[in-house]
């Protein structure tokens, strides 16, 4: 998106270090060998977020050092520059041309989501909705070995049964906002689902604020949680609360430079405006050792299973803790705000009220 408002027509892209070292070149191959999927509006045409990039393709840095050697440019210089705490190496032009050529094969496929609602009991606030969202796709039948089915059982099967049990609780409640459940398809093809009903609402009101359920790993006794996007919102506090009341507490972001805000489904509510959370169990205690481990052995693998070692009162801890962020979300006083330092806030919801950041 920056390359197109930059007026780029196609763009080539280079792992750095660090994305190397986090998708060695041979994943990055086998996870591209698939199509690239979208939506299509009621009028029948795709949408695109960049349709003004006609072409794009990623180069291994083997092939693209000679380029940037005919610059004048060492690509080895230009990654320890980048691979800096802050650095940002300067632009420069390349002594070369480039031309790209492709050929399209297309198939419909529909894939619904799934939504429910939760009309809110207070009629001075039911319009305003308190968004639930988890994404119910997996990668589907996609190894070569002998057993290729990616089952999807951690990644997203516990995101979608703690939607389930919050709702189930929430229910009770009778809360005074409005509630959305959502089951949303194609997350693994890109928010393909989230994306849709973001921009296509079904609800008659607006949504005032998102906890979306993705992937918590459930393998351990967790005593701490961490809140992507929490610093970033009124939402923040909320979660806070919860946890406590949970008896855990609230952890920062251990890996901040992963950008796993802007990776899930609730991320294109963000886009939209909506303040968001987005929770996983944290790396205290045996927690880093847990969630490395299934990255490494079980992530997007067929061995992502119920043979896994479910630990069920560290899924109940995990849909507790929801329950109380999107119990106390639905009954405030006021709508989650945006605070007024907030990135997201001022690209995506530029003209809405703000909120002054209690850390600043």
């Amino acid at each position: 998106v920056m390359a197109m408002k930059r007026g780029a027509v196609a763009v080539i892209s280079v792992p750095t270090i660090e994305d190397t070292a986090r998708r060695p070149w041979a994943r990055r191959v086998e996870i591209s060998d698939g199509p690239a999927k979208g939506w299509v509006g009621t009028d029948g045409k795709a949408f695109s977020r960049t349709s003004a990039i006609r072409g794009s393709a990623t180069l291994n840095p083997d092939a693209a050092a000679p380029l940037f050697a005919a610059a004048g440019k060492p690509l080895a210089k230009i990654f320890a520059e980048a691979n800096k705490t802050g650095g940002r190496p300067k632009g420069f032009d390349l002594k070369a041309k480039a031309s790209l050529s492709f050929a399209n094969t297309w198939k419909d496929v529909v894939s619904e989501n799934v939504v429910a609602m939760l009309p809110g009991s207070d009629p001075k606030v039911a319009g305003e909705f308190v968004g639930m969202t988890a994404h119910l796709d997996h990668i589907g039948d996609h190894g070569k070995g002998e057993d290729k089915l990616f089952n999807g059982a951690m990644d997203n099967a516990s995101g979608v049964a703690t939607l389930l049990e919050v709702a189930r609780a929430v229910v009770q409640d009778k809360p005074r906002r409005s509630v959305m459940f959502a089951a949303l398809t194609g997350e693994e093809g890109g928010l393909i689902g989230s994306d849709y009903l973001a921009r296509n609402p079904v609800v008659k009101g607006e949504v005032v604020g998102l906890v979306n359920f993705d992937m918590p790993v459930l393998t351990y006794k967790f005593s701490d949680v961490v809140a992507f996007g929490a610093e970033n919102s009124t939402m923040g506090p909320v979660v806070a609360e919860a946890a406590r009341k949970a008896g855990i507490t609230l952890s920062p972001d251990p890996m901040p430079e992963e950008g796993l805000f802007t990776r899930s489904d609730h991320y294109r509510f963000v886009q939209q405006g909506v303040p968001a959370v987005f929770m996983m169990t944290g790396f205290a205690g045996p927690g880093e050792k847990a969630f490395r481990d299934f990255l490494k052995d079980h992530y997007h693998k067929p061995s992502d299973d119920m043979k896994l070692p479910f630990d069920w009162e560290a899924g109940a801890l995990f849909a507790k803790v929801n329950y109380y962020t999107v119990q106390a979300l639905a009954n405030a006083d006021e709508r989650p705000k945006w605070y007024a330092g907030s990135f997201f806030g001022k690209e995506f919801a530029a003209g809405a009220a703000k909120a002054a950041d209690p850390t600043k």
